[in-house]
């Protein structure tokens, strides 16, 4: 399917809906969101982390991720312990079964990626992330 490229909301747009719709095809069989598979993706890149850290790299204020995490807790994918030298600090980690899982959807959503970069030079992807990087920067410092 080729999609026109006429203004950069319309090409943004229909590359935010191809990738989250492929992110979602592989999740749905997980019974997971987005939200959700990022989290765990996020816990699987550190050995602890706080409700706080997860604040600052997702998309969503802190009772959402409150929410996702004990969610995720409950399904058994994530556990939670007081910090030995901070008992106000709440820190978490992926379970065994939530590394699993986490792991394998990373590769299934890369297999996926890889397929959607399939004909993109390194030159292009390289370019790409650099021009989106501007655009990104351009928008947090507009105030």
């Amino acid at each position: 399917m080729s999609v026109p490229i006429t203004d950069l909301g319309s090409s943004v747009f229909a590359l935010v809906n191809v990738v989250a719709k492929g992110m979602e095809e592989e999740l749905d069989p997980f019974d997971l969101q987005p939200l959700e598979f990022s989290l765990l993706r996020f816990c699987l890149g550190s050995e602890w982390t706080t409700s706080r850290d997860l604040v600052k790299v997702l998309p969503v204020d802190s009772s959402r991720i409150s929410r996702v995490v004990e969610k995720m807790r409950a399904r058994g994918l994530l556990s939670r312990r007081r910090h030995p030298d901070d008992r106000r600090v709440v820190r978490l980690r992926l379970t065994e079964d939530g590394r699993n899982l986490a792991m394998e959807l990373s590769l299934r959503v890369q297999t996926r990626e890889s397929k959607l970069m399939e004909g993109v030079s390194e030159a292009e992807r390289n370019a790409f992330l650099s021009v989106t990087g501007k655009i990104l920067s351009n928008y947090s410092t507009d105030g």
